[in-house]
């Protein structure tokens, strides 16, 4: 007993003397990019939440663009073990639909072809939606961001990503995906497509598009325009109609990992804020982001290290605040509650298809499976660490108001990575 109680120890103590605070501030120090701009960094082994956060100004608060989107992930593995797709009922011809929130029903990227068939299993299908009270945008959006792709409106039941898409075919004819909206060719304008803020007309200049362009553009979403495009579609007939004494079953997801990977590996905004209103809908029958934040942040209170500033699912917000050790903290939790081999199946990491850019990476031996967050003079990169001697760690490095090109961030931020690489 004496000996593992000394094995022990010695085991706590070689993190402590071979990863040194002090150097990774040289590191920060002697780099003229990070020098200038808000870092803070933490470390911690994972799986070890007594061993005490290491790094460099671990208790600042920080902007975390898209590092928000792993508070919605643990939200919502907190929240479901399968994903709601839809709560269904049955009778003759027809599919009573109550929808949940869930946001791959043709969606331009990760598109569920399982719900698809499901929607056309009858002949009428009646969509009980009794409100439509969603804030479409979150608290602390930029206000002149609704004419871009990672600004699409949320909604109850969200459809091609709340997106449209522009493309020319092999006839060199603009076209777009969902068929309803008014195109319009201008070629007096500058840019490709255009849209203005209170209108689905959108108008177009065919001279600057390109075969290879693939374009997205939010549209204003609304129950008409969805039952429209379900409609024109789909091989049913919709209609909106709400019977409270109708008792659902619940359409679950078979596999989590597409609707995981477009939320932490393709970084989706849109469905980020889904999973984020599915989780308050669950928890206060309520599809509320206000809500459902508060609920979690009660929830964990208790070992949190920080108080968390938290206004929407996506990290869009420039509101949001949160500490570097705070995001470790979340990490551990994330790795307990599905393990491993999901983190590294859901989160990105180097290669080909893996999505990290290899500027973060200085030594070749490096694997690591993170998540990006990126904003306007914010970057921040957050997950999980192999170093060279097989230690695994939690980290959190975070970068605000930096000024360069983000390339080269990138760079400076790996020269930290590789030095918890090669000592830890």
């Amino acid at each position: 007993m004496k000996y593992l109680f000394l094995f022990f120890f010695t085991y706590l103590s070689v993190f402590s003397q071979n990863i040194k605070e002090r150097k990774i501030k040289r590191i920060i120090n002697e780099s003229p990019i990070l020098r200038y701009s808000h870092v803070s960094f933490s470390l911690q082994p994972l799986g070890k939440k007594y061993k005490k956060i290491k790094g460099f100004n671990t208790a600042k608060y920080m902007t975390p663009a898209s590092n928000n989107k792993l508070l919605t992930f643990l939200a919502t593995i907190q929240t479901f073990d399968s994903i709601p797709i839809l709560n269904y009922k049955k009778t003759n011809d027809t599919l009573h639909l109550e929808p949940t929130g869930y946001p791959l029903l043709f969606h331009p990227k990760y598109p569920d072809r399982d719900m698809e068939k499901f929607l056309k299993s009858k002949k009428n299908v009646v969509l009980h939606w009794d409100n439509d009270n969603v804030i479409k945008y979150g608290r602390g959006w930029a206000w002149d961001d609704y004419k871009y792709s990672f600004s699409a409106e949320k909604s109850i039941f969200p459809i091609y990503g709340n997106l449209v898409k522009f493309y020319k075919n092999k006839n060199d004819q603009v076209i777009s995906t969902p068929k309803l909206f008014e195109n319009i060719e201008d070629f007096s304008i500058k840019n490709k497509v255009e849209r203005k803020k209170g209108s689905n007309i959108f108008y177009i200049n065919p001279n600057t598009i390109s075969n290879k362009d693939t374009l997205f553009f939010p549209f204003i979403t609304s129950k008409n325009l969805t039952l429209k495009i379900l409609n024109k579609n789909l091989n049913s007939n919709f209609s909106i109609s709400h019977n409270e004494n109708i008792k659902f079953t619940r359409f679950n997801l078979k596999n989590n990992e597409k609707i995981f990977r477009a939320l932490l590996w393709e970084s989706d905004n849109l469905v980020a804020e889904s999973l984020l209103l599915m989780s308050g809908n669950k928890l206060n029958n309520e599809f509320s982001t206000l809500k459902a934040i508060n609920e979690f942040q009660k929830k964990w209170t208790s070992w949190l290290p920080d108080q968390v500033l938290w206004f929407d699912g996506s990290g869009l917000s420039r509101y949001n605040m949160i500490t570097s050790r705070s995001i470790v903290s979340v990490l551990q939790r994330i790795k307990s509650k599905i393990g491993f081999i999901k983190i590294k199946s859901y989160f990105a990491t180097f290669g080909d298809s893996g999505g990290l850019s290899e500027n973060y990476r200085k030594s070749k031996g490096l694997v690591m499976y993170a998540k990006t967050g990126n904003i306007k003079n914010n970057s921040n990169l957050s997950g999980y660490l192999m170093s060279k001697s097989g230690n695994w760690y939690c980290f959190s490095l975070m970068i605000n108001h930096y000024e360069s090109p983000l390339y080269v961030l990138q760079s400076e931020m790996g020269k930290i990575l590789d030095y918890v690489f090669l000592k830890g």
